[in-house]
């Protein structure tokens, strides 16, 4: 209502509709306009009406993701998970969490972690695991992150903005080529975002943790998408 209000349209010509069924909203509104030149053949005024209706859903591909996955789960809001882990890997051997997204190089990993990996990725791709404790780049990227945090005051999870430097999207991932106890590779089921609890230590303590939470991103969504809590909206036909 309030961006109705913006746009010139009073609370009483509109109709807002929300449906937790299929995570829509659907808006109708109703006018009554003045008629100038139907004047002439005796028309004065008529109601007219418009709807439109745009759904939530979950998203199908991204731009900007972490090179970091994440196993898919029933993901619980707030709470803590670790993102990637430091020695002993956890993930198999040689996998602490780091994914290949546009190179092998640990130069590659720590830009797409500073920046977000700028290509898009889309469920059902198959990416590759990057082995290696990576320590210093990951405790350089984040390191980064939070310094181009100038919100005052800092972004926390309590209270954070939707584009705090903090926030990374991470691929929602099952393994896809293992061999014993080594994933060489994972298949994108979905994204999810994450709210990074702090700045990693370095060596075995090269961990990354992050708080699980819901928002809005830009990119490809379908009505059939699993939702992970990180969403887009499109407009569908009433």
């Amino acid at each position: 209502y309030e961006y109705l209000n913006l746009n010139g349209i009073e609370d009483q010509h509109a109709q807002v509709q929300v449906s937790g069924y299929d995570n829509s909203v659907e808006v109708t509104i109703q006018r009554d306009v003045d008629f100038f030149f139907g004047r002439i053949l005796g028309l004065e005024d008529r109601r007219i009406s418009s709807k439109a209706k745009a759904i939530s859903t979950g998203l199908t591909s991204l731009s900007g993701a972490a090179p970091l996955g994440i196993l898919s789960q029933d993901f619980v809001y707030g709470q803590l998970y670790k993102l990637k882990c430091g020695a002993p890997p956890e993930f198999g051997s040689g996998n602490f969490g780091a994914l290949r997204l546009g190179g092998s190089g640990s130069s590659v990993y720590e830009e797409n972690l500073k920046y977000g990996y700028q290509g898009k990725i889309e469920v059902g791709d198959i990416i590759e695991t990057k082995s290696g404790n990576i320590s210093g780049p990951t405790q350089r990227a984040i390191s980064y992150r939070f310094s181009q945090d100038s919100r005052v005051p800092p972004n926390t999870i309590d209270d954070y903005d939707r584009n705090a430097p903090q926030i990374i999207y991470i691929p929602v991932v099952e393994p896809y080529q293992t061999n014993d106890n080594h994933v060489y590779s994972v298949r994108v089921l979905g994204f999810a975002a994450f709210f990074v609890a702090g700045i990693p230590g370095s060596g075995d303590d090269s961990e990354i943790e992050g708080y699980f939470i819901r928002t809005v991103h830009s990119g490809t969504g379908s009505e059939g998408q699993p939702d992970y809590g990180l969403t887009t909206s499109k407009l569908v036909n009433p």
